[in-house]
């Protein structure tokens, strides 16, 4: 029987390249140095604002090599959209991202995951030209930068030199992820239930002493869970308490083909993301999936919606987040 179409989609992520000048160690990427056909995203652009969709991601690789971004910013802008486009720091000039801030462009995301080169230099490249960029939105004055910090298992006792080095630098957001599966499918750096309270507790207590605003993304579903918490129920409720997989939001990679999210190996060619989004029976699956077995047990399972690319890849292993590794059989709250 053929699915009836989700709610309006939120958001759209293009795939735009898989080229990229670093070589990090937990990179899932291919980087077989293909860009996405100009005309597939521009049309992927147009049916997403006709969807409802709020906003763009752009992303790599390094979204700094595609030859066509500021075009794809202007279209953006042109249907009302938000643009937001993630970085290595590479390529990004002082004149680079002033062309990118006029042709209106809405957040810049760096990644960086430690506040030392040797710390983030653990699971990725480019600490300094991370660094340098930031200064040179700052130069710029672009209001709207954030930082993509990945909680790693020996990067959570750095959270709190991220927040100073957010404020040093005049970041007024901390954007924080949760592992996904590496290229092999291994999560081996992820942080475990321990750590994840601890960060869970230093993100509460930034709340009250930080002026940079920590947001944690919705598919790192067990710290959104130990942060919703009180005496008076979870928050951590709806489709925003975890993987927004097909239900919010979908994904095109490189090759123009669609995924409920980019972090998931799998794809579907359709003709248009108006026929994905209406007719894709993966999507549907996706809607209505209830909680993954593994997470039998947890007592926060109520509150959580685990991330589909770690289920997907850890089909098997008995776990399906990062604190249901190594055997643990579910999560105290």
């Amino acid at each position: 029987m053929k699915p009836k179409a989700h709610r309006a989609l939120v958001q759209l992520n293009l795939e735009l390249t898989s080229r990229c000048p670093l070589r990090c160690p937990q990179c899932y990427c291919s980087l077989k140095g293909k860009d996405l056909d100009l005309d597939l995203a521009l049309s992927a652009i147009q049916e997403a604002a006709s969807l409802g969709a709020r906003q763009v991601n752009l992303s790599g690789g390094e979204t700094l090599l595609y030859p066509e971004l500021i075009r794809l910013i202007n279209e953006c802008k042109a249907l009302g959209l938000e643009s937001n486009i993630a970085i290595s720091g590479w390529g990004a000039s002082p004149s680079r991202l002033q062309e990118l801030k006029n042709a209106g462009l809405t957040r810049v995301f760096v990644s960086l995951n430690g506040s030392t080169e040797t710390i983030n230099r653990r699971s990725r490249e480019g600490f300094s030209l991370a660094m340098s960029a930031l200064d040179n939105l700052k130069e710029v004055k672009f209001s709207n930068t954030i930082i993509n910090w990945v909680a790693h298992a020996e990067s959570v006792p750095d959270f709190r030199n991220m927040l100073k080095l957010c404020e040093r630098h005049g970041v007024p957001c901390l954007f924080v992820l949760g592992v996904k599966p590496d290229a092999a499918g291994k999560m081996d750096t992820a942080p475990d239930a321990r750590q994840t309270k601890r960060l869970a507790r230093e993100i509460q207590e930034a709340k009250m002493t930080s002026r940079t605003r920590v947001v944690v993304e919705s598919c790192y579903s067990s710290l959104r869970a130990y942060l919703g918490a009180s005496l008076a129920g979870n928050t951590n409720i709806g489709l925003a308490k975890g993987c927004p997989a097909g239900k919010l939001g979908v994904s095109a990679n490189v090759e123009g083909r669609f995924a409920p999210c980019r972090h998931l190996q799998s794809s579907e060619n359709f003709g248009s993301l108006t026929e994905y989004w209406e007719n894709s029976l993966e999507l549907q699956g996706f809607r209505t999936k209830t909680q993954d077995p593994a997470c039998a047990g947890c007592a926060l399972s109520q509150h959580c919606t685990g991330c589909a690319a770690i289920s997907r890849a850890s089909a098997g292993n008995g776990w399906s987040c990062g604190l249901m590794k190594a055997g643990e059989k579910g999560i105290i709250g």
